[in-house]
């Protein structure tokens, strides 16, 4: 132990299984990620890390390629890290020969499957595109950063429902993979590609594998758009939008001309009081529709906060997560703990870069 630095201690002690050695070119994809939770003690750990870095004499001198890797060879590469802030992942890569690793300080999801990168989600797309003859590079664009200025965002938010009111008898139209259904909409080749991933998910009995066939119909809407995919495929994502904005805007017209209230858009769908309503569109495909709830209480306490019961099974909705969340998890809320949630602020973190040191996470 005396003659490792202190991060490569830490790393032997900790994440001896999650560490690699060097390989001759540094492929982020193949080196093994610790992920650690967005709350105060995984701000602790990942500042912990950084301060040994530190000891280690490691300096912040891996640079990233636009597509998000590192190409440096393994012959010209230097000890330190490397760190970039993405749109809700702070990733620090550690090189102290002869091993390396990756850090993300990141929201989990609570089930396994679901927290795939959009990145990682985008590459097992491309597979099965390839599986159908489809070479997704024939379909990137050189001036996707100016289509990614016109892609409007996700319709969230109080369409006629009144804050801090308690509405009872309410549904739920929601669209199955909504924005990659809307892709197939587009027609082939994407119809087959998209029915064939969305029926691999229906069909898979393993909960993981499930979650994970999940994520690439969601997570990769973000990645096609994204700057660390040289917004290649953004055209793909404004497509992806326009087009389920439009058929929730249909759905709101619809059920108010049929003596429904709509009341709330949630990206991919739409609650309303009234009788439940059967329709154009409604199936069970990708790009479809169906009531997924149904005579359910429901509350808005904010257009990123509310809380719904059905059945008897109650389930908040909330977005970033709140200091009580690590008092009570989550899923063990009740209406009366999302009743006082205003009595608990919610947690922001940041990434405040060092001038001379690597830098760190603070809470605002």
């Amino acid at each position: 132990m005396n003659d490792l630095t202190p991060i490569q201690a830490y790393i032997k002690e900790n994440f001896s299984e999650n560490s690699c050695e060097l390989m001759r070119d540094l492929n982020l994809m193949l080196v093994p990620c610790v992920k650690i939770p967005t709350t105060e003690s995984g701000m602790k750990e990942f500042n912990h890390i950084l301060e040994l870095a530190e000891e280690s004499g490691l300096e912040n001198v891996i640079e990233f390629s636009r597509s998000g890797g590192v190409t440096v060879r393994r012959d010209k590469i230097r000890r330190g890290v490397g760190l970039r802030v993405l749109s809700s992942v702070l990733e620090l890569v550690i090189v102290d020969f002869p091993r390396c690793i990756r850090f993300q300080f990141r929201s989990e999801s609570q089930k396994k499957g679901l927290d795939i990168s959009g990145r990682k989600a985008f590459s097992e797309f491309k597979k099965v595109c390839r599986r159908f003859g489809v070479d997704l590079e024939d379909y990137a664009i050189e001036d996707g950063e100016e289509i990614k200025k016109q892609i409007p965002a996700p319709l969230i938010g109080v369409i006629k429902a009144k804050l801090g009111v308690l509405y009872e008898g309410c549904h739920h139209i929601d669209f199955h993979s909504a924005y990659m259904g809307a892709l197939a909409e587009t027609g082939e080749p994407f119809r087959m590609i998209v029915d064939y991933i969305y029926n691999k998910r229906e069909k898979e009995e393993n909960e993981e594998k499930k979650n994970q066939w999940k994520a690439v119909l969601t997570n990769t809407f973000g990645y096609m758009q994204s700057k660390i995919a040289g917004y290649r495929w953004a055209h793909f994502s404004l497509e992806m939008i326009k087009r389920t904005r439009e058929k929730l805007f249909d759905i709101e017209e619809r059920l108010e001309k049929s003596g429904r209230i709509p009341l709330f858009f949630n990206t991919d769908g739409i609650w309303y009081a009234g009788e439940i309503y059967h329709g154009e569109g409604e199936g069970k495909k990708a790009g479809e529709w169906e009531n997924n709830h149904e005579n359910a209480k429901i509350y808005f306490k904010s257009p990123g906060c509310y809380a719904f019961e059905e059945n008897g099974v109650f389930k908040p909705v909330c977005k970033g997560r709140y200091k009580f969340d690590s008092i009570k998890p989550r899923d063990k809320w009740t209406w009366e703990d999302f009743f006082k949630l205003d009595e608990y602020n919610t947690i922001e973190f940041a990434f405040v870069p060092g001038k001379e040191k690597l830098g760190r996470i603070v809470q605002e």
